[in-house]
């Protein structure tokens, strides 16, 4: 395993403190090497819009508590703004 520091496993960047990815990055290693994953590529694509969504901005059956793997449309993560109104319905926060 080849550490390499503070770059993203994924894209190469830097994300040291100051460089803009620094917040939200993960220790991560692929293949052969260990750095980090940068906010960018830790995103996830929303199963509804197709859209990006950021670390921890992203809403699941489990994060509203309906104890099943995925929505009745068969989505599994999506963005806030994508919830249904019956969805939205459940939701705690």
């Amino acid at each position: 395993m080849t550490d390499i520091g503070n770059r993203c496993v994924e894209c190469d960047k830097d994300t040291s403190f100051g460089s803009g990815r620094f917040v939200n990055r993960v220790p991560a290693s692929r293949d052969d090497v260990e750095g980090y994953l940068c906010p960018d590529c830790n995103q996830v694509e929303c199963d509804r819009c197709d859209e990006m969504i950021g670390v921890d901005e992203d809403v699941t059956p489990w994060s509203l508590e309906l104890q099943e793997n995925e929505f009745k449309d068969g989505a599994t993560c999506v963005h806030y703004d994508c919830l249904t109104k019956e969805e939205k319905g459940v939701d705690k926060n």
